[in-house]
Order: structure tokens, then C-alpha cells, then sequence
């Protein structure tokens, strides 16, 4: 069992990774009926965040996602994980059709309603990251690995769609 001071370390680490952390999605609704099956649009839901098979639950969570032909934003997010607070930073990725880019490397693809992107970043750690929506829901998948290969920190989430007054 990991003490709280070494799960501290440990979020902490993971919080720098996470200012740098990159994924995201895409689309572009021509209607209320393709833009309730997409993932643009804000969300809130819970989920887990788990570092060696232990971790905390995330009562609240929270990502925002909006989408033009050429391009596919981030607003930002956050997941209160009672241990650690992972704030998620606005970002923007370059759409040719399903493939998503960050400057000239591919980071992953977005087809509407699923998005994965698989990201290195500097420390050699790679993150990836799954979305599916399904109606009004999604499911969020991210996946942290060391260099090595070795899982660092998984998060879980399941978030619905947040009523606007304009998309």
C-alpha cells in the first residue's frame, strides 16, 4: 500500500505531466441531431484516477471540445480527484479529415463521435487517449506509461453532455 506522502509525490509528478499533455477531438454540427452525437459541446460526469492500481475517486469532471473543418479545440478541463486536481489546458489541433495533427506530426484521429490520440512528450513518457460519445455520454480513456512501458496513471471517466443555451 503506498503512503499518502509518496500518492502526493506522485500527483504532483503527474500534474506536471499534465500541463504539458496533449489530446483532443473534433467536429463540425450542421444540426441539433449531429451535434448531440458528436463530442463538441461542454461535459461533466466523474471518474477515477489510479496510480499503481490505487488512486481516488473523481467526483467531478469536467472538458469542453469545439470544432471547424480545419481545426478541432480543447477549452479545457478538470478533474477533481479528492487527492489530486488535474486541470486539463486549452489546446489546438490541425484537422485533415479524421487525422488530427499537432504542427506537422500526426498525434491521432477523431471521427465524430471517438477520438485517440497517443502523445511522447519530452520526459519520454507517452500518454494516451481514447473518447467515445454515445448519445448524450461519453467515455473517457487516458493512459499514462513511463518510458520503459511500464503504466504510470490511468484515469477513467464517464461524462454527459451539460445543457447550453447555444452550442
Amino acid at each position: 500500500m503506498k503512503s499518502q506522502s509518496t500518492i502526493r509525490r506522485h500527483a504532483f509528478l503527474f500534474l506536471l505531466f499534465a500541463a504539458i499533455q496533449v489530446f483532443g477531438q473534433t467536429s463540425s454540427a450542421t444540426s441539433s441531431e449531429a451535434f448531440a452525437k458528436e463530442l463538441v459541446g461542454q461535459w461533466r460526469g466523474w471518474g477515477t484516477w489510479t496510480y499503481e492500481g490505487q488512486g481516488a475517486d473523481c467526483p467531478m469532471m469536467t472538458i469542453g471540445f469545439r470544432a471547424t473543418p480545419e481545426k478541432l479545440n480543447r477549452l479545457g478541463g478538470y478533474f477533481d480527484c479528492q487527492v489530486v486536481g488535474l486541470e486539463t489546458a486549452p489546446a489546438e489541433w490541425r484537422r485533415d479529415g479524421e487525422r488530427l495533427f499537432d504542427g506537422e506530426r500526426q498525434i491521432g484521429k477523431y471521427t465524430g463521435t471517438d477520438f485517440e490520440s497517443v502523445e511522447i512528450l519530452e520526459s519520454g513518457v507517452k500518454v494516451t487517449t481514447r473518447i467515445h460519445v454515445e448519445g448524450d455520454h461519453l467515455d473517457y480513456f487516458e493512459d499514462w506509461f513511463e518510458k520503459s512501458g511500464r503504466p504510470l496513471y490511468e484515469i477513467r471517466g464517464r461524462m454527459f453532455r451539460r445543457q447550453t443555451s447555444s452550442p
